[in-house]
């Protein structure tokens, strides 16, 4: 056996502890935690996902009309879609309102409260565009 061949596992691990940073190199953030339930999340994206799925009403319909299918993951979503034989399984959720204004103006201050609110008046809003209102009368979904 060569030295080589005897050397290359210490070299490989060697290699790994060059490219990885000490432990007190390693920044790690607190979790961001809800402000209306409390519960940590580890990113801000988690966070955003988590305000959308507990603390605003749905925002994801069924482009199937006359399905009033509502969600908040494009997940279930593709998971409803097989209820539709034949759909195309690139076709894509439409949206009940737009989430970014929404998560922006908690961001900016308003209370999950208020946001709430005007997410609610846009379901209201969709629910009579697409002749929704008796299916989607619980607006939050």
């Amino acid at each position: 056996m060569t030295l080589f061949r005897k050397c290359k596992p210490v070299l490989n691990t060697l290699h790994t502890l060059m490219q990885t940073p000490p432990v007190s190199e390693v920044t790690s953030h607190p979790p961001v935690h809800c402000s209306v339930c409390d519960k940590p999340c580890g990113r801000p994206q988690e966070l955003q996902r988590h305000m959308l799925s507990v603390h605003l009403p749905r925002w994801l319909h069924c482009p199937h009309s006359p399905c009033p299918w509502r969600g908040h993951r494009k997940e279930d979503f593709k998971t409803h879609l097989k209820l539709h034989p034949g759909t195309d399984p690139r076709v894509e959720p439409c949206l009940v309102y737009e989430t970014g204004v929404v998560l922006d103006w908690i961001k900016n201050g308003a209370s999950i409260e208020t946001a709430a609110n005007y997410a609610l008046d846009f379901v209201s809003e969709k629910a009579r565009e697409l002749g929704f209102v008796e299916e989607w009368k619980n607006l939050w979904g």
